[in-house]
């Protein structure tokens, strides 16, 4: 043993010594770049060898910031630092998993992931943009390794859910820094006459917005448990890591996430914290039932109105300009044409801003945005009516699978899974969630981590 370990050591030496020597002799920034990546992995690999997924759920949303820097770019297929991260962990993860292929085949999800990634990915074949069909594939297969990775560490107990979870609430440490700058200096986006929303270190508030959303669902389900004595002994403080995230979610004024985070309260509300959402409920009626006629009476008496604060008018009032359901509604009617001129396998995955900016009607020609906004519509023009099938069944399955793990609960606070789930589901409908790639590293990593915890909690 002594032998093979000196063995290995040897080799992985002597690989690093390579790397080293190629940094230095390279010309190319990018190939550099491409070889400090191999030598990072490596080096993590050897320190923490399979453990190194919670590494890669740490960094990916910090390295958003850096999206705009391309490292090779092919005709109109652009590899950027996230690019050639993702390539890099489904390497890694395809390296780790191949010796356990007998537990993958027995993950009870694996064949729809499999023949939904298998859909996507032949999906080039036919796409209006292959390179971009395969480029967008990838994102997927990231989220369904980091799924299937998650649940089967989880399970051989090589990695625990309070482990995810942590490593989750330490990724948020950088994008929420930025959010705060942001915040002091008014550097914030301004969208449909919104101003200074803060998005991190992401490309859009609403990225950041979901982001919190996630990490207020973990903070929960942590509040519950504090698996180590620093966080018994110091409620406090995380009452103040709550209110940070609260804070910060607030301040992307994306109200979709508003609505996710209510809908997430309720369903552990209504199943086992009564008082939680009775409260949470309660709550909202009376802000409503209140504003507008303090409002009036403040107007009558001041000519200054409430609604002049940006929150508040967010919350309380509807801007043409700034309400997109009416938006969202025209954009749905326009696409069903464009779908059923390819009803079956759609167009190609990933290619919704493309078919969509070359058809799109001129009222919408100066939209700042040629996505869908809506997950389903997207993945049925993209993957036809076959592929919205797959990817539904698959969501609905996770929510089986949670709910029979749930159901009747020994835990309550194990509800966290499904709510989870139905929210996802939910926002799916009002926003692009699979597309908000950084986030969904850690919304599917936590997905397969908390299924397999569970699983192994009813089955001990």
């Amino acid at each position: 043993m002594n032998f093979l370990n000196a063995t290995k050591n040897r080799w992985l030496l002597g690989i690093a010594s390579l790397l080293v020597l190629g940094i230095v002799i390279s010309p190319l920034a990018s190939l550099d770049a491409l070889l400090i990546a191999l030598l990072a992995l490596g080096i993590g690999q050897f320190f923490l060898g399979d453990r190194l997924i919670l590494a890669f759920i740490v960094i990916r949303p910090a390295l958003d910031y850096w999206r705009d820097i391309s490292l090779f770019t092919y005709q109109n297929l652009t590899i950027n630092v996230n690019s050639a991260l993702g390539l890099l962990f489904f390497l890694w993860a395809i390296i780790v998993l191949i010796p356990r292929w007998r537990t993958l085949l027995q993950q009870p999800l694996f064949w729809l992931l499999f023949i939904f990634s298998t859909l996507i990915v032949g999906s080039a074949a036919y796409s209006v943009s292959p390179l971009l069909t395969l480029n967008e594939s990838l994102k997927f297969l990231n989220l369904a390794t980091l799924f299937l990775l998650a649940y089967i560490l989880v399970s051989e107990k090589k990695l625990q859910l309070s482990q995810v979870l942590a490593a989750a609430l330490l990724s948020a440490v950088i994008p929420l820094l930025f959010g705060f700058y942001q915040l002091i200096a008014g550097s914030g986006i301004s969208t449909f006459g919104i101003n200074g929303r803060i998005y991190g270190t992401f490309g859009h508030p609403n990225v950041l917005a979901f982001f919190c959303l996630l990490l207020l669902s973990t903070w929960f389900y942590w509040t519950k448990h504090r698996p180590t004595e620093y966080w018994k002994s110091r409620p406090e403080l995380l009452w103040l890591v709550g209110g940070i995230i609260t804070f910060q979610m607030i301040m992307t004024y994306t109200r979709a996430a508003w609505i996710g985070l209510i809908i997430f309260i309720i369903i552990i509300g209504l199943l086992y914290y009564r008082a939680l959402a009775l409260k949470t409920i309660l709550s909202i009626v009376i802000f409503y039932a209140l504003f507008f006629p303090i409002n009036e009476l403040i107007i009558s008496r001041t000519n200054y109105s409430l609604q002049e604060v940006p929150i508040l008018s967010r919350l309380t009032s509807r801007n043409e300009e700034a309400d997109s359901w009416a938006w969202r509604q025209s954009l749905v009617r326009e696409t069903i044409p464009i779908i059923e001129a390819r009803p079956w396998f759609g167009y190609g995955y990933g290619t919704f801003p493309l078919v969509w900016g070359d058809n799109r009607n001129l009222s919408h020609l100066w939209d700042d945005s040629a996505q869908a906004h809506n997950d389903y519509l997207r993945i049925t023009l993209e993957t036809g009516l076959v592929g919205l099938i797959i990817y539904d069944i698959f969501l609905l399955s996770l929510l089986y699978f949670s709910l029979r793990l749930t159901i009747p609960l020994h835990n309550p606070d194990q509800i966290f899974l499904p709510a989870l789930v139905i929210t996802f589901i939910v926002m799916s409908v009002s926003d692009n969630m699979l597309y908000h790639t950084p986030v969904m590293w850690l919304w599917w990593s936590i997905w397969g981590a908390s299924l397999a915890e569970f699983s192994n909690k009813k089955t001990a």
